[in-house]
């Protein structure tokens, strides 16, 4: 039998940004999420040599990877950090509690049930 305490909330659905700022905000930080390493490996292999740039592609990718990490953490809430998310959830779901935190409020007053 499975204790209710150990059953995760559903999955709260993305918050959709509303804003032209805010949804190119979050495309610039899902963008860096899922290109970074690669741009960064091509910026060392063009101005310096293959090995820094396979270097400094590992040394992107791990600090790719912390940023990652503390993006979701910081905006998803503890409960559904069991859920895996994409660079596109974890950049909307920033934007909308740090920055547009105005929209995503005004989404929860329109999904309100009365």
């Amino acid at each position: 039998m499975i204790n209710e305490t150990t059953i995760i909330d559903m999955r709260e659905p993305t918050p959709q940004l509303s804003t032209l700022w805010c949804k190119i905000l979050a495309f610039s930080i899902r963008s860096v999420l899922q290109f970074g390493v690669f741009i960064v490996g091509f910026l060392g292999w063009y101005f310096f040599n293959y090995y820094i740039a396979l270097a400094s592609a590992a040394v992107a990718f791990i600090m790719i990877g912390v940023l990652r990490s503390g993006l979701s953490r910081a905006a998803i809430a503890p409960t559904q950090l069991e859920y895996h998310y994409t660079d596109q959830e974890v950049a909307q779901w920033y934007v909308a509690k740090e920055v547009c935190f105005t929209d995503l409020k005004e989404e929860q007053d329109e999904n309100k049930l009365y």
